[in-house]
């Protein structure tokens, strides 16, 4: 199933709302939502470009994902590489959690 439109105004939502997360963090947060591809269902962006999109340094944006994956708000994924490639960041992908029930649809 793929997410609709207003899943994505949702998941804004729930991070403007959250009462657990600093400001770095709800920024990090919002540009990785900002990053969300549907047919994929990822946050792709790189922890630089995260940096830049939310005006932190790129250790603060590091420091800032691990906090949202730990408080569940995403999750990281690993993705197939070819042999030789660089490492890379790894995508996101976002989960339910931490929700408030009142913006989950019955």
């Amino acid at each position: 199933m793929t997410p609709h439109s207003l899943d994505i105004l949702l998941a804004f939502k729930a991070l403007a709302l959250a009462d657990d997360l600093k400001g770095n963090e709800r920024r990090v947060g919002c540009v990785l939502i900002d990053h969300f591809n549907r047919r994929t269902r990822q946050c792709d962006p790189s922890l630089e470009t995260l940096a830049v999109l939310a005006g932190i340094s790129r250790r603060t944006a590091i420091r800032s994902v691990n906090a949202l994956v730990n408080r569940g708000y995403f999750i990281r994924t690993n993705r197939c590489r070819d042999i030789g490639e660089a490492r890379r960041d790894r995508p996101m992908k976002v989960t339910g959690g931490n929700v408030p029930d009142s913006f989950v649809s019955p």
